[in-house]
């Protein structure tokens, strides 16, 4: 494993002394993608952290269409829809082409 930087090691070690409930969101990235660094009861500590998924991931993944209404969109637009894959439909929608047949 490779070694931490000063900067690095520095905000991690800022970060551990933190209390759950006052770490930010970067924060919480930070120890995700530092968890190698962490010891047992600093893993044990920010278990909840390192697991739970991070917020912006959930907020992405309820901003995009469900498949259904990318097909009610299609439809509309006189696309077709059945059988389509949910990139072809995201794109057919994104680019106002329709599907191509292969």
């Amino acid at each position: 494993m490779e070694q931490l930087n000063d900067r690095a090691l520095a905000k991690l070690t800022e970060i551990v002394k933190k209390e759950l409930p006052s770490l930010t969101e970067a924060d919480k990235v930070f120890l995700r993608a530092r968890q190698a660094y962490l010891n047992r009861r600093q893993l044990r500590t920010f278990g909840s952290v390192l697991k739970a998924k991070p917020q912006v991931e959930a907020e992405k993944a309820d901003t995009r269409p469900s498949y259904r209404q990318l097909q009610k969109q299609a439809k509309a637009l006189g696309y077709p829809y059945v059988g389509v894959s949910r990139e072809d439909l995201e794109v057919s929608i994104s680019t106002g082409v329709g599907p191509q047949d292969a």
